[in-house]
């Protein structure tokens, strides 16, 4: 049997700033991932798990203006897992 549990947290203002950043990377991160794997035509294979990390990490370093604050890459890697 599953359980399910509801928490509500109640963040100091630092705390709200850096869970906007943390979930800002995630998000530019997951819709890089997703733009990547909608460019490959339909019926080639998917990049892997590890392959799409090194793309989409590679590709925001690469960038004039940086997307991802330092601290916030690994925690972004499993947004491209879910």
């Amino acid at each position: 049997m599953k359980s399910r549990y509801q928490y509500r947290i109640y963040p100091t203002p630092g705390q709200q700033t850096e869970l906007a950043k943390l979930f800002g990377c995630c998000r530019v991160v997951w819709n890089d991932a997703l733009a990547l794997i909608k460019a490959i035509p339909q019926g080639e294979k998917w990049p892997s798990n590890a392959e799409l990390q090194r793309l989409v990490i590679t590709q925001a370093k690469q960038e004039p203006v940086p997307k991802l604050a330092v601290g916030c890459i690994g925690c972004t890697l499993a947004a491209i897992g879910d």
